[in-house]
């Protein structure tokens, strides 16, 4: 792949990056059990027992809502993961981002944002292993070569 297939010239694009990329001092300093605490998974007084859920911090929160403000989203991001990186399931993603073009990183990041809805405490693998910080690095890269 040339390295001129990974520059971005779309402004709005370019705008939309620096804005997630405002959050990597975020992820480089926060700690993960401030980040995502867990509630729930006791048995209320009537015996009902309350499913354990996360809960996620005010500023992880921002991220996440200016992800979904931005035009970053890839909406065929699972056909497209299988298209790309068949084995994506088991192949460490951190090691493919670190070369992965904007379109596979938008649809990584997209796979990880969306992951949440189906299974919850996602997002919390995704801090504690690093995902969204070596995602908004490789934004970062991608758009300081324009």
């Amino acid at each position: 792949m040339d390295d001129n297939d990974n520059i971005i010239y779309d402004p709005e694009e370019i705008s939309d990056i620096k804005k997630l990329c405002s959050f990597i001092n975020y992820f480089e300093t926060v700690k993960p059990d401030k980040a995502c605490r867990w509630k729930g998974g006791d048995t209320g007084k009537d015996g009902v027992i309350h499913m354990p859920y996360p809960v996620y911090e005010n500023e992880f929160n921002k991220f996440i809502d200016a992800f979904y403000k931005t035009g970053l989203t890839v909406f065929n991001y699972q056909d497209e993961l299988n298209r790309i990186i068949p084995d994506w399931q088991t192949a460490d993603i951190n090691k493919i981002i670190e070369t992965a073009d904007l379109h596979l990183v938008k649809t990584i990041l997209t796979k990880c944002i969306r992951a949440e809805r189906f299974h919850e405490g996602s997002w919390n693998n995704a801090i504690r292993s690093g995902l969204f910080l070596s995602i908004l690095r490789r934004l970062q890269n991608l758009n300081n070569k324009i």
